[in-house]
């Protein structure tokens, strides 16, 4: 009976055993350092690659060495590879989340897209936004507090406007702030507000617009 034999193939670093040639210690490739003012013409990804080059440069490409660029908003406005500005970053603690993440806000800051970033708890962005020259509002016990009935800029814009306009932004503001009020009784008393219990909060707010100067602080009533 016949017996197919498969050809054997010299292995990465030649083939093996007494005669083979095979290399086993590779000398590594010289590298050279300079900016890219200096040594311009030597840079290796002059022309472009698989990978699309619009966004923010995050690193190489482990298989073909090229320069990969990716940000949400370049994407989106840009390159047209995404229907969406969005991303969703997953991956195991230390691996580099928030690294990427910080390169990313820094990247779109160049590009002038303004970094938001809602929640910092470690914190991870205080020190970039710093260096961008950003403010950080930190909120806590003895550190600082949101105002949620601070209209903010909608009664001055509400001001330089008329007819519908006008009253579309103020019942905006009214119901964000509204919205605010019922989310935080819903929280300390573990049940939302009833449809009378809003009714007399939204009016109530109103006669915070109508009778109140300046912004109003919500008061905190403490019972025994």
């Amino acid at each position: 009976m016949a017996r197919s034999i498969t050809p054997r193939r010299p292995g990465l670093r030649g083939w093996p055993g007494r005669g083979g040639g095979a290399q086993p210690r590779l000398d590594p490739t010289p590298e050279w350092r300079g900016t890219t003012v200096q040594v311009c013409g030597l840079w290796p990804f002059g022309a472009g690659s698989g990978t699309p080059t619009k966004g923010v440069p995050l690193g190489r490409d482990l298989n073909s060495g090229a320069t990969i660029h990716c940000d949400p908003i370049s994407w989106f406005q840009r390159a047209g590879l995404i229907s969406n500005p969005s991303a969703f970053v997953l991956g195991q603690p230390g691996l580099g989340k928030s690294s990427l993440i910080r390169r990313m806000a820094l990247g779109l800051a160049g590009y002038g897209v303004h970094p938001l970033i809602f929640g910092d708890l470690k914190p991870d962005y205080v020190d970039l936004v710093r260096a961008l020259g950003g403010q950080v509002i930190t909120l806590g016990r003895g550190r600082g507090f949101l105002n949620i009935l601070d209209p903010g800029e909608s009664m001055a814009a509400a001001a330089r406007l008329t007819g519908d306009a006008r009253r579309a932004l103020l019942a905006d503001a009214h119901g964000r702030r509204l919205n605010a009020v019922s989310g935080l009784i819903t929280i300390l008393r573990r049940e939302p507000p009833t449809d009378r219990e809003e009714t007399l909060l939204a009016a109530a707010l109103d006669l915070l617009d109508d009778r109140h100067d300046g912004v109003p602080v919500l008061g905190i009533s403490c019972r025994s």
